[in-house]
């Protein structure tokens, strides 16, 4: 990595952020840890961009120009597709990493289930067409052959219709892509995030972004 050897000292250290300078920095301080970027390989990286007009570090790519008032610019990009657009003063950019101050603040610990998540978990008997952010324990009962459908967007994806099944009732759930290689017949999963649709005359549970879907260990499991 590029470093600038020699930096001005910045902001005095006894002077305080103005408020858009905490957001953006905690903004920026979210994206290094979305994208499980260290923040002062992160940092470096947009000063790089700064002095060279564009920088990489690991998927993401930074570019910059300056503004009609001479500003510094920057835009993140991820595989062609821009991530932000954000505009930072030259002296955040002459400090020491000034997003580390923020990291630990947006940093989520690990999500780790436990008996404790049992208290959140829905019967599939009392999922109902509108509900979000369910959390579901169940055996997969069914994962039809995938099936390649156009998305709205234009593109082709996987598609599996699975069923999956507790002690109160069974439910189909949509599984996409990589989903699909996740779970089998016979493998007792948990899911996180979801949401209950209407869908062909039934209700349908569907994993969004946030939602997340992993196989769970037989001794783990305590169904509803």
């Amino acid at each position: 990595m590029w470093r600038k050897n020699k930096r001005g000292r910045g902001r005095p250290v006894d002077t305080f952020y103005s408020q858009s300078d905490i957001k953006l920095l905690r903004y920026l301080a979210l994206i290094s840890v979305k994208y499980n970027i260290g923040s002062d390989l992160f940092f470096e990286t947009i000063v790089e961009a700064w002095y060279q007009q564009s920088s990489t570090c690991n998927d993401l790519k930074i570019a910059s120009r300056k503004d009609l008032d001479g500003q510094p610019v920057f835009i993140i990009t991820k595989r062609d597709k821009v991530i932000t657009q954000f505009r930072m003063s030259e002296y955040l950019l002459k400090e020491k990493n000034p997003i580390r101050a923020f990291e630990a603040s947006v940093r989520r610990p690990p999500t780790k289930y436990s008996r404790e998540n049992d208290l959140k978990i829905i019967p599939i008997k009392d999922l109902k067409a509108g509900m979000k952010r369910v959390h579901v324990r169940a055996t997969v009962l069914e994962l039809p052959e995938t099936r390649e459908v156009l998305t709205r967007f234009g593109s082709y994806a996987r598609l599996s219709n699975a069923t999956i099944e507790d002690s109160t009732g069974s439910i189909k759930l949509a599984l996409w892509n990589k989903q699909i290689d996740i779970a089998s017949i016979g493998d007792r999963i948990t899911i996180d995030n979801a949401k209950v649709v209407w869908f062909r005359g039934e209700p349908q549970l569907r994993i969004g972004r946030r939602g997340e879907l992993k196989v769970i260990p037989n001794e783990d499991f305590n169904e509803t």
